[in-house]
């Protein structure tokens, strides 16, 4: 039997960074660099209520064999899904009050790993491993009866919940590459409804006259960014939402990453009008915040739609994380697929309180899923 020690870390400059990449993978929200990057530009830390807390198991003989993005969080929502539904109304039933401790990828709430194991090691004990430390953490630090893994994948749901966890899910937009040379060639092979109606925004994205370029890591420029990020608070602030990443944050990503980082930047006669920003490793390309100074119709669907597909074929990537689920991408192709969250309750009015929210909005679910399919 493996014997494991566990730890928490304040930053991930505590860890060594090729130590915590083997057990990371190829997903660019999971590598040292990411992470350093969030800590760097302020997007996480007490100011905000976000801090980070990374989870790291170690054995006497080999080291660092498994790790997990975590951190301790007062009154921010960005990545809890569907949790929103049923924190605030919990809180005020008094099940429920922060700090709350989970495991995930702040202020990103991107679907795939998160216990990350080493290869080579027992996957199966490792995770079980995981769910002990982190029922002992919130039960010797006393934290906000529950404690989560949030955005992880089917196959991990089913080996959580056999381990006590309840599970709830969200859906994400996925599009899937079918291996055509290009775009034009996939368009072909698609109904006939949903054909026209790509003619139809690419006919309504060229009236605009826009120059759009396709720019990777240094290519983007510091003075590039500032104009996407006034692009992308005008974003929120039309659609009421907070401005929940600092400008730092892309400077970093450039800096810290540049081989994943795209940006996909529609100019009109030099001058920067939208941008859509994404990171990408050798398979996906992960949609990111998008950005545009005025609300012109086209631009949207053109940058968020239909060019992350364009670039998917033509640099062989074999599917597009899109992010939560939308009906203007469900419309153009991208699939609805889930995410799974896996939570442990310390209180059993609070996993009661939970379980009917959530049956509740699984219904709602259902019928708006049946109401679109007829």
């Amino acid at each position: 039997m493996v014997a494991f020690d566990y730890s928490l870390r304040d930053s991930i400059a505590e860890i060594e960074e090729t130590a915590w990449n083997r057990c990371a993978g190829p997903s660019p929200h999971l590598q040292h660099a990411f992470f350093l990057a969030l800590e760097r530009s302020g997007s996480v830390g007490p100011a905000v209520g976000i801090l980070p807390k990374y989870l790291v198991l170690e054995t006497r003989s080999d080291g660092l064999v498994a790790c997990a993005p975590a951190m301790l969080k007062t009154g921010t929502w960005r990545e809890y899904g569907p949790e929103h539904g049923w924190l605030n109304a919990a809180a005020a039933a008094g099940w429920f009050a922060w700090p709350k401790f989970q495991v995930g990828i702040p202020l990103h709430p991107v679907a795939g790993p998160k216990l990350l194991v080493r290869p080579g090691m027992p996957v199966d004990v490792v995770h079980k491993t995981f769910v002990d430390v982190l029922r002992t953490i919130a039960e010797r630090w006393n934290l906000s009866r529950a404690v989560n893994v949030m955005q992880v994948d089917a196959a991990t749901a089913a080996t959580l919940e056999r381990h006590g966890a309840f599970i709830s899910h969200e859906l994400r937009n996925i599009w899937h590459n079918p291996g055509h040379a290009t775009f034009d060639a996939y368009l072909a092979t698609l109904p006939a409804r949903k054909r026209r109606q790509a003619l139809i925004d690419g006919r309504t994205f060229r009236r605009l006259g826009l120059e759009v370029r396709t720019l990777h890591g240094h290519e983007i420029t510091p003075p590039l960014i500032s104009h996407f990020y006034g692009g992308f608070r005008r974003v929120c602030e039309r659609h009421g939402s907070p401005v929940w990443l600092p400008e730092a944050m892309f400077h970093e990503l450039v800096a810290v990453m540049p081989g994943s980082v795209v940006l996909e930047a529609a100019f009109d006669a030099g001058r920067f009008v939208a941008g859509s920003f994404g990171l990408r490793d050798n398979k996906t390309l992960y949609r990111l915040p998008w950005s545009a100074m005025a609300s012109v119709r086209g631009l949207a669907l053109e940058l968020v739609c239909h060019r992350p597909k364009a670039y998917a074929i033509e640099h062989g990537l074999a599917r597009i994380d899109a992010g939560v689920a939308a009906l203007h991408k469900t419309c153009r192709g991208y699939a609805e697929e889930p995410a799974f969250n896996a939570h442990w309750f310390l209180d059993d009015h609070l996993r009661g309180f939970a379980q009917a929210v959530m049956t509740r909005v699984a219904m709602i679910r259902a019928k708006d899923s049946g109401a679109l399919t007829r």
